[in-house]
């Protein structure tokens, strides 16, 4: 059953939520991992990030789809309909409509009284920047938040609907 109207937009909301709720997660893993040396292995973390696929295809949103509107019909040919599937539902089991991505890098601290540094007396670490992640997790946090009052605004315009 396909919903529109109200729950539309509690379901494109959920995917927001999640969303932020995925770049939070992610973020942290960043700060926790930002002083962390190399492994034994010689491997060093990898910095990651939240990637946007727009849900069922592997590619990212353009501009252009972030504009669309998807609006109900009343006749085949009244609205044109987007050309992105935006069918999300809770409970699905198709990928979410955003991905976790591994970017390469790493810095060279010099430090030669450190166990793990090595002949030059260099330290190998992740490229991450605290003060960028935390920016960015400000940044989630208020997204998740504005998703938070677009579901409350919804519920309230549903219990309304209900009054009349």
């Amino acid at each position: 059953m396909k919903m529109d109207g109200i729950f539309s937009s509690m379901r494109n909301t959920f995917v927001g939520l999640s969303a932020q709720m995925k770049r939070l997660n992610v973020i942290s893993e960043n700060v926790a991992n930002a002083n962390r040396v190399a492994d034994p292995n010689g491997d060093v973390y990898k910095k990651k990030r939240v990637l946007e696929t727009g849900g069922r295809s592997a590619k990212p949103l353009s501009f252009t789809d972030h504009m669309t509107l998807s609006l109900a019909r009343s006749r085949k040919n009244h609205i044109q309909q987007s050309s992105q599937n935006q069918n999300f539902s809770i409970g699905r089991k198709d990928p979410m409509p955003f991905k976790v991505i591994e970017v390469d890098g790493e810095r060279k601290i010099f430090d030669p009284s450190n166990p793990k540094a090595d002949q030059q007396g260099y330290v190998r670490m992740p490229e991450i920047n605290v003060v960028e992640e935390m920016v960015n997790m400000v940044n989630a946090s208020r997204s998740f938040e504005a998703n938070v009052n677009v579901l409350d605004a919804a519920k309230q315009m549903a219990k309304k609907a209900l009054e009349i």
